[in-house]
């Protein structure tokens, strides 16, 4: 796992939460930004989220990204995920991200190495 992540006390992840503390983040004063504040971005086929996901994420297909950037906050910084280091889909995204000003970083962790790590997994339910 990444060390520059720090363990997040409410989720156990080796990343910044949602759910971390408000504090203002190291950007320009009053640009709005939350200190520890991310999302999770998964870039994966809605059949892939649907099987198993980091809790809180959120589901945007990496070919839907350019039609849903508005779903993104700009705001906070967006760690987005797909299948593990070998998978081009999170490398796109933060592409795609970065060049639509969005501050964007991969997590190189897929769920399955997240699983197999021990780290928590939600499922949506079956539609």
């Amino acid at each position: 796992m990444h060390d520059f992540l720090p363990t997040c006390p409410n989720c156990s992840y080796r990343r910044k939460c949602l759910s971390a503390p408000a504090d203002t983040a190291g950007g320009p004063p009053g640009d709005g930004r939350k200190k520890g504040a991310v999302t999770v971005l998964d870039v994966r086929p809605v059949e892939e989220y649907n099987a198993g996901h980091i809790p809180g994420a959120i589901s945007i297909p990496l070919k839907e990204l350019q039609l849903r950037l508005m779903d993104l906050p700009r705001d906070q910084e967006i760690v987005a995920y797909c299948r593990g280091p070998y998978c081009v889909l999170s490398i796109q995204a933060v592409e795609m991200l970065g060049a639509k000003g969005f501050q964007a970083l991969r997590l190189e962790e897929g769920i399955q190495d997240l699983r197999a790590l021990g780290f928590p997994i939600a499922k949506e339910l079956d539609q």
